[in-house]
This record gives structure tokens, C-alpha cells and sequence, in this order.
């Protein structure tokens, strides 16, 4: 009894004494900007797991021992020390972090300080460059805001595609196109998945998975530039990775947000003219008068008429009837065990011409949930269906682009009795783009489901296993109608064209990491993994024609003749193990190194294995006891590293022997036709980076990143002819067969440069961003080292991989109006036989980049995105038919660059004289159709105001946002075609042209 007494007595001591040495701390956290709570904010006794996160008021509530200090840190604010001093209550206001070297960027297979990295990772937060900008798709949102990152619209048809290339041209023929992940999840990225555009239906629009994801889910956007960032990801890094992180819950009460807005859209620039009805007829009659020698009546008689139509006013839609239309509602919250983000969008955008238009639902849930101490599980789903509407393509008769400038002005849209006219339209008859508008069809339906459900397990603090289970499923239907009254279904009665195209991606990954700190100093975190993928897509497409001529029976089964059908089935795997090792001693010197091994079912039989990997190092100087006193230094960091990654994109069977089923009959029966020969040799393009960077921050407020790189890329594709072997079916034995082979070397090497500057850090904010990167892209070897000529360009040992290869125009003789090209020795000829071809400039720009300035004062906000590129070349496709020197004038309008023609001796102009059937074959290709296209774009601007608080007391609201914003609002260039923002390859055709957007629009968060 004694002994029982003398423990419970020695208990209440115990229980008094820890009593006495721990305590409740309460407070709130907010912004010192405008005083605002900070949600989210980490609470954590130092050196210790301790800790909690403020609610969604910024308040916090924590038993900590005494004397102890508590740490207070939050993405974008300073981190904050606090010694506990016997008070109870602790509040907080936090400053921005301008320097930003402990902010946390999502980088390959995980997440990392900014100031540990040793690669080449830039990263952008979703709240600054992307919500609210009205875009489909959120590869648009890159361009100028990434150094080395060039993201052209090749459409600008909504919720087309958008041209990705980092840091230069990798592959001569194959994929140039980086590896997106979203949440984990790699996933098909802009690659086309259409079977109209890969069967028999080459007019179609790519489609763009990426624009299936609403761009106002993404909470940061990071991309790995070099092989340390990337290699990680092994076979399918070489064009360099964008990760995508969409956002997550947050613990606190929930926060519902509603965004909406609504806007326009009309044409970037009205550079292009084309002829009105009085030129045109002045300038057919001039052809008629100096090629055919009619008399200046009988001309005049000939080509004028009682209509005038300004086409373009026809194709294009008033900026009223190309409304973008955009509805968000999204939900983020939770607990200490479980947090998620749930959203739901309406996406809806007509296009500035005429039937052309995009509508997307999109919905995402995002889930994650501490089930025990040591257990982690969670869910992401995120569900789209869309519509699209295009237009035919560039070259297409059918295309309403291409109408408005070939159709002749002096024609009526509609006959008197009100029905379309097809008739007596030039070049263009029977296809009266309003008709084929009204009539035909060109439409794509998606269905897109990406999936992730992962279970993650601490054995303890350092060690932890997540196990993650990915899919991402992609259903296309593509429907094509061409009515039988006109256009390009006339002469058949009508054709319909139905595809159905499906793609399965199953990943399986598993990661083991570890995380420690031995003595201090000495700082390792480390990951092995494995990983597993399947592929496989299969589709179908059947073409029938002479249907009723009403387009109100499209329907495959009201075709009178089914005529064709193709389908298809391809599958690829990969299985591959990954490591990565990183090492820091006192935060001030940093290794780290990387290797993955990838087998790909794409591979050839000897090289079924690959293997990638990295080494980095980084010196943060500015940690150096000799640096303390120097004040004025706030970060100074200097990495350099080396690597190799890999370009898979070398087709699903090109290292097979294949035999074909196309429609060969044998004896009645169905027979296989050879088509390519195996190549057990057949690997991956292979990119050998080399990166050297200095990071630094100057007076609190000039961050800036310089790096210098070179990237040699090598064993590109090509398809070798190779002799018929024999027993081949005999009909066939003349065929040049193919075997797919690994040749050639490629190199771009360039400087990179990233600033910021925090100008104004009062109550007037005034911020400035810069991103300029020049690349310089050489060819390093080809196969035979023999020069290819590919169209207009040139593929040369030692130039650019985009280099024009044209006859070098020498314009006009300003005796007679006739043209004057020069030869290889510079001379003037007449003739443009005699003008060899010759290199005349290159696609790739010099330098391009963009300059961001955001300007804020209370409660108001200005933002305005510059872009620009300097140093390059665009070549008119069609304007040998454009500016034909009366060529084509009595069959399609002309350009209003025709006007300045030679009319008489002495006229000193580019332009040869108009005469019917052309003169002295003047449109030729040549460098006459080559032209500089510098350009300076404002890419955009927002006005925002965020209604003081004060306001919203009472009322339910936390915040009220009003803004208004435009897209290409401006463009500064001397190009004479439509838009300088076309291709990579540097082709102007008759694309769709850029988008011009305002849109005014309301964000209530509550």
C-alpha cells in the first residue's frame, strides 16, 4: 500500500512538473503588406517536428515547452524566429520574401528549395501568370515568361495547338516536343492523336490534349531544361520536361472561389491587305493590257462588274459574335487529416472566323488524407469532355482563310434569288466559303480522364514509400461532312468521313526516399525507384459518300457507297529504375547526381536498354564566412553539370520488319505486302547537355540567373533506302524500301538570362521580370555528310538546322519592269535559271524573350507581358499566287503589295510589272517572298481592383476581385504577312491566325 501511495504521489509531481515546463500559445499570422491573414503558414518549435499550420483567419493554437523558439515560415514570405519569453499570445505580421531562395519548386520525382537546386529549373506560379488569362490551353501561357522556352501558336484556332521547343531544335526528324507531367502523371502532351490527320484526312486540325485542362487548376508551372533537371525521366527527356502541378488543399475552413468572365476576340493585326474592288479591276485590266495587248476598253469591259465584297468582312466574325465565355467554381479546405481542392469550368470560345469555335467542362478533385501517423493516401481526378468546330486547312479551297484573300472582290456572296454563289468565283468557284461555313462540318468531340491514386508510408521521419497508380485515358470523335451541292463534295454527291480514336496510358511508379542530417552539417536526401508504362492506341475511320444533299442526314448510313475504312492499333511499354542521390554540406556546398535505365518495346533488339544520368554540383558562396560582411550580396550561387537524356519518338515499329494488310488480294484472299525492313541496331536520339549558371540577388532586391549551355544532340532518324531483296512479291520489287537508321549530329549552344527587380517596395509596388535567351542551333554531322534540301531549307554541315536555301532576288529593272535575280558570284542575271540557290537568311531568331512589369497601389493592380524575337526570317508559302504579277489575277485577288508595280522607265520599285501569265517568271521561290520578321508584342495586359476589405465586412465575402485584361492587344513589326508569330519552321500559310481577346471579367472568393 505504501508503494502504491509512493507512485501515485511520484506521478502527480511528474504530471505537475511537465506542467510547469510546457504551455498554450495562441496569435495570428498575417501579411505585412495589407495586413491580411495567412492561411497555411507553418508553426514548428525549432528542431523538432512540433508544430501546426494557421487557419484560414491566420490564427494558430500550440503547446510548446518554455524557452524554446518557434519558427514561422510560408511559400513567398522570409521565415521568422521567435523566441518564446513566458507570453501566451505570439502575433505575426511576415514580410515578403523578395530573394526567394528557400521558396519550394516542384522538380522531377519531387520538391525542392530553390536554393539547393543544381540544375536548370525555372518555375512560374499559377496566381501570377496564368488565372484568369482567358486561354484554352495552358502551353499558351509559356511564351515569354521562361527563358529558353518558345511557345508559337501554330493555330490559332481555339483550343488548338500550341509549338513547344526548349531551348532550340532537338531531333532533325523526329519529336521536338517536351515530355509534359501533370501531377505525376506523363502524359500524351501535344503530339497529334487524330486519325483524320493520320489516315486520309490530312486537313484536319491537330488536336491538343493539354487544352482539355482547365489552366485556372494549375498552382506552378516548372521546367527541367537540362539533363541534371531532367534526367530523372530518362528515355523521353531530351526536348526537356514540363511539370504541372495543379492545386491541393489547404487546412482551415474552406474557401469557395467563383471566377467569371466574358470577352472578345478579333484579328492580332491588319498588316496584310489585299485588293479592293476598284484596284482589282484596275490591275487585272493593266495585266490584260501588257500581256495580250487589249486595248484599254476592251480590258476595262472585261473585268469590271456591278458587285463589290469585301471578303474578309464575310469570313471574319464581328468582335460580337466572337465571344469567349469562361464560369469557375472551385472549393479548398480541410483538416490536420484530410485536405482537398474540388473544381468545376465552363469554357466556351468562338473564333474570329466564321464556323470555328471551342467549348470545354472541365472538373477536378484533388484529395489527401493523413490516415495514421506513418500513412498517407490520396486521390487526384481530373475529367474533361470539349467540342471543337474548325476550320479546313491552310491549303484547302474549302478554308475560310484562304477565301478571304483569293476570292475575287468584284464578286457577290449571294445569287439574286438569295442562294449562294458558286459560280464564275476565279480560281475558287463552287466554293463559297459562306456556304461551306452554313454546310459542311469539321468537327472533333474529346473525352479526356487523367487519374492518380498513390499510398505513401513513413517508416520513419527520414524514410518514406509512395506507391502511385496513374491513368490517363483519351477518346476522339472526329466527324467530317462536305455537302454534295458545292465545295469539295460536289462531284461525288456528298462525303462523311466518321473517326473514333482511343488512347490508354497505364504508369506505375514506386519510390523509396530517404532524407537525412548526420553531425549537422552533412545533408543527404536520396530516392530509388521503378517504374512501368503501357501504351496503346487503336482507332477507326470510315469515308462514305453520295448522300442526300441536305447536310441534315449525316449519317453514315444514309451514304449511298461506303468507300473506304482504315483502322489501326499500336502499343508501346516501358519498364525503368531511377535513382538520385543529393548532398549538401552546411547548406553551402551541394552534389548531386542521377541515373535511370529505361527498356522501351520501341527499341531495336540489341539496344533494348538505355541508360541516362547526371552529375551536378553548386557552390552557395554567399553562405561563405568571407561573404558575411558583404552586405549588400544577399545570395550568390554557382552550379554547373553534365548529363545525357534521351528521345524515344522513334515510332512504335520502326526498328521492325514490317508486312502491310493495305488491300493486297491474293487469289481472292487477303495478302501482306512487305514495307520495311527491321533494324535490330535502332535506338534513341540521344541529348549530351552541358550547363553552367550563376545565381545572385543584389540589395534585396535584383535577382537574376545567368546560364550558359550547350546541347549536342545525336543518332537522329532517318529512313535509309535499302535494296529489294529477292522473293519479294513481283509487282512490288521495284519499290525503294526503307529501314529506319540512327545518323547525324546536331548542337545548339546559348545564354540564358533571368532577372527580376523589386524597383518599388513601399505601398507602391512596382516589379519588373526579364527573360532573354539566345541560342545559336549548328549541324554537326549528316548521313554521308551529304547537304539535304527539304522544301525552302537547307540541312548543311555547320548551319542552322533552319537555314532558307533560296535564289537571292535582286528586284526589278527599273528600264523595262522586268525581274533581276543575283548568282553565286553576285552578279546581276535576268534569267532565273542562272540564279543558284544560295543561303538567305534562317527561321531561327538570334534572341527572344519577354519583360513582364507589375505595378500595384492599395488595391489596384497593373500587369503587362512583353514578348519579342529579333534575328529571323519568315517565308510567304502562297505568295507566288498572292503576288503573282498578273499570274493568277484574273483567278484570285492579289495583295495590296502588287500596287507598287513598275508602270514606266525610271520606277524604282521590288515589284515587276503586271502582266497576264506573269512576268519573266518573277514568282519563282526566292528570297523575294523572304522577310525579316521582328517583332515586339504586347502579349498581356491586366487592370485589376481588389475591393478593400473594410467593404466586404458583414456581407460573407473574403475578397472581391474586378479586372479586365487583353491578349496580342499590340504588335510592334515591319512583317508584312498576317501574324510574325507563325511556325517554328518559319512558313507563313494560310494558318489561323492569333487571337486578340479582351475579356472584362469578377473573382469572389468566400
Amino acid at each position: 500500500m505504501k508503494k502504491l501511495l509512493f507512485f501515485m504521489v511520484a506521478c502527480c509531481f511528474g504530471v505537475l512538473s511537465v506542467s510547469a515546463q510546457t504551455m498554450r500559445v495562441t496569435g495570428t499570422v498575417t501579411s505585412s503588406e495589407d495586413g491580411a491573414p495567412l492561411p497555411g503558414v507553418s508553426v514548428v518549435v525549432k528542431g523538432t517536428t512540433t508544430g501546426t499550420t494557421t487557419s484560414i483567419d491566420g490564427t494558430y493554437e500550440l503547446t510548446v515547452p518554455e524557452n524554446e523558439v518557434l519558427i514561422f515560415s510560408f511559400m513567398g514570405m522570409k521565415s521568422v524566429e521567435v523566441p518564446l519569453t513566458g507570453a501566451t499570445v505570439y502575433n505575426m505580421a511576415m514580410e515578403p520574401d523578395i530573394i526567394g531562395v528557400d521558396e519550394v519548386m516542384v522538380v522531377a520525382y519531387g520538391t525542392q528549395a530553390k536554393g539547393t537546386v543544381t540544375g536548370a529549373v525555372s518555375s512560374m506560379r499559377g496566381d501570377e501568370k496564368i488565372e484568369q488569362i482567358p486561354i484554352a490551353s495552358l502551353d499558351k501561357a509559356l511564351q515569354g515568361n521562361v527563358a529558353g522556352v518558345v511557345a508559337t501558336s501554330a493555330s490559332g484556332q481555339p483550343g488548338g495547338r500550341t509549338q513547344v521547343r526548349i531551348r532550340g531544335i532537338g531531333s532533325m526528324s523526329g519529336n521536338n516536343e517536351p515530355l509534359y507531367v501533370i501531377d505525376g502523371v506523363p502524359i500524351i502532351g501535344t503530339e497529334n492523336v487524330s486519325f483524320f490527320a493520320a489516315g486520309d484526312l490530312s486537313s484536319a486540325e491537330a488536336t491538343n490534349p493539354l487544352a482539355n485542362i482547365n489552366p485556372n487548376d494549375i498552382e506552378s508551372i516548372s521546367v527541367l531544361k537540362d539533363a541534371a533537371a531532367s534526367a530523372l525521366y530518362g528515355a523521353r527527356a531530351a526536348n526537356g520536361v514540363i511539370l504541372i502541378t495543379t492545386k491541393r488543399g489547404k487546412e482551415g475552413r474552406t474557401k469557395f472561389t467563383l471566377s467569371a468572365q466574358t470577352g472578345y476576340s478579333q484579328k492580332t493585326t491588319d498588316n496584310y491587305k489585299v485588293l479592293n474592288k476598284s484596284e482589282y479591276e484596275i490591275m487585272a485590266a493593266e495585266a490584260l493590257v501588257n500581256g495580250l495587248g487589249w486595248s484599254q476598253e476592251d480590258a476595262d469591259s472585261y473585268v469590271q462588274t456591278d458587285y463589290e465584297t469585301d471578303w474578309y468582312d464575310v469570313v471574319y466574325r464581328k468582335p460580337k459574335d466572337a465571344m469567349t465565355y469562361n464560369v469557375e467554381l472551385s472549393a479548398r479546405g480541410g483538416d490536420a487529416r484530410t485536405q482537398f481542392f474540388v473544381s468545376g469550368s465552363y469554357f466556351k470560345q468562338n473564333g474570329h472566323v466564321l464556323a470555328t469555335d471551342y467549348e470545354r467542362y472541365a472538373s477536378r478533385i484533388n484529395l489527401d488524407h493523413n490516415a495514421t501517423d506513418k500513412i498517407k493516401i490520396g486521390a487526384n481526378f481530373s475529367m474533361s469532355y470539349s467540342n471543337k468546330n474548325a476550320n479546313n486547312g491552310s491549303s484547302a479551297f474549302a478554308s475560310p482563310i484562304l477565301a478571304a484573300d483569293l476570292m475575287l472582290p468584284n464578286r457577290p456572296v449571294y445569287n439574286e434569288d438569295g442562294s449562294y454563289n458558286n459560280n464564275d468565283l476565279g480560281m475558287l468557284n463552287n466554293f463559297n466559303p459562306v456556304g461551306i461555313a452554313e454546310w459542311d462540318r469539321n468537327a472533333q468531340n474529346e473525352t479526356y480522364f487523367i487519374g492518380q491514386a498513390y499510398a505513401q508510408y513513413s517508416f520513419t521521419h527520414d524514410l518514406t514509400f509512395k506507391t502511385t497508380f496513374n491513368a490517363e485515358l483519351y477518346n476522339l470523335k472526329e466527324e467530317k461532312y462536305q455537302n454534295g451541292a458545292f465545295g469539295d463534295g460536289r462531284t461525288v454527291g456528298g462525303r462523311l468521313q466518321e473517326g473514333r480514336s482511343t488512347v490508354e496510358n497505364w504508369t506505375s511508379s514506386n519510390i523509396l526516399s530517404y532524407k537525412h542530417t548526420f553531425d549537422t552539417h552533412h545533408n543527404v536526401d536520396a530516392l530509388l525507384g521503378f517504374e512501368a508504362i503501357k501504351n496503346n492506341s487503336n482507332g477507326l475511320i470510315a469515308r462514305g459518300e453520295g448522300l442526300p444533299e441536305t447536310p441534315k442526314f449525316r449519317a453514315m448510313a444514309a451514304a449511298a457507297e461506303p468507300t473506304s475504312v482504315f483502322s489501326n492499333l499500336t502499343e508501346w511499354s516501358m519498364i525503368s529504375y531511377l535513382s538520385q542521390v543529393n548532398y549538401n554540406y552546411a547548406h553551402r556546398y551541394y552534389l548531386s547526381g542521377s541515373f535511370r535505365r529505361d527498356g522501351h518495346s520501341r527499341f531495336g533488339t540489341e539496344n533494348k536498354y538505355g541508360n541516362f544520368w547526371s552529375a551536378a554540383a553548386s557552390w552557395r558562396i554567399s553562405e561563405e564566412n568571407f561573404m558575411q560582411e558583404v552586405d549588400w550580396i544577399d545570395n550568390l550561387k554557382f552550379r554547373i553539370s553534365y548529363g545525357v537524356t534521351g528521345n524515344a519518338e522513334v515510332g512504335d515499329y520502326s526498328s521492325q520488319g514490317l508486312f502491310s494488310y493495305n488491300g493486297y488480294v491474293y487469289g481472292g484472299t487477303s495478302g501482306a505486302s512487305f514495307i520495311q525492313y527491321a533494324n535490330p541496331e535502332l535506338t534513341w536520339e540521344k541529348s549530351k547537355v552541358f550547363n553552367v549558371a550563376t545565381d545572385f540577388t543584389l540589395f534585396n532586391r535584383l535577382s537574376t540567373t545567368i546560364e550558359y549551355y550547350i546541347k549536342r544532340n545525336s543518332d537522329f532518324l532517318f529512313d535509309v533506302p535499302v535494296s529489294a531483296a529477292t522473293g519479294l512479291y513481283e509487282e512490288r520489287v521495284n519499290q525503294t524500301y526503307t529501314a529506319t537508321k540512327n545518323l547525324g549530329d546536331m548542337e545548339n549552344r546559348g545564354f540564358e538570362l533571368s532577372l527580376r527587380s523589386d524597383n518599388l517596395t513601399g505601398e507602391f509596388k512596382w516589379v519588373t521580370e526579364l527573360n532573354i535567351a539566345f541560342n545559336k542551333n549548328e549541324i554537326i554531322s549528316l548521313p554521308d555528310d551529304k547537304d539535304l534540301v527539304q522544301g525552302t531549307k537547307l540541312r548543311r554541315v555547320g548551319e542552322d538546322f533552319q537555314t532558307f536555301y533560296l535564289r537571292k532576288w535582286a528586284g526589278v529593272n527599273s528600264d523595262d519592269g522586268t525581274p533581276q535575280w543575283y548568282n553565286e558570284a553576285g552578279e546581276l542575271v535576268s534569267d532565273f535559271t542562272e540564279a543558284e540557290k544560295q543561303i538567305v537568311g534562317t527561321a531561327s531568331p538570334d534572341f527572344e524573350g519577354g519583360i513582364t512589369n507589375l505595378f500595384s497601389y492599395k488595391g489596384f493592380e497593373l500587369s503587362a507581358l512583353f514578348t519579342f524575337a529579333v534575328g529571323h526570317s519568315i517565308y510567304d508559302n502562297w505568295a507566288f499566287v498572292m503576288e503573282s504579277d498578273g499570274g493568277y489575277v484574273l483567278s484570285v485577288n492579289q495583295s495590296a503589295k502588287q500596287l507598287e508595280r513598275w508602270q514606266e522607265p525610271g520606277d524604282v520599285t521590288d515589284v515587276p510589272q503586271i502582266m497576264y501569265g506573269g512576268n519573266n517568271n518573277a514568282d519563282v521561290t526566292s528570297s523575294r517572298y523572304l522577310h525579316d520578321a521582328d517583332y515586339l508584342r504586347l502579349k498581356n495586359l491586366k487592370v485589376a481592383y481588389n475591393l478593400p476589405k473594410s467593404w466586404l465586412n458583414g456581407s460573407g465575402l473574403e475578397d472581391v476581385k474586378l479586372f479586365a485584361q487583353g491578349q496580342n492587344l499590340a504588335t510592334w513589326t515591319k512583317y508584312p504577312g498576317k501574324d510574325p508569330e507563325v511556325q517554328i519552321n518559319g512558313i507563313e500559310d494560310w494558318f489561323y491566325p492569333p487571337l486578340k481577346t479582351i475579356t472584362f471579367g469578377l473573382t469572389i472568393g468566400f
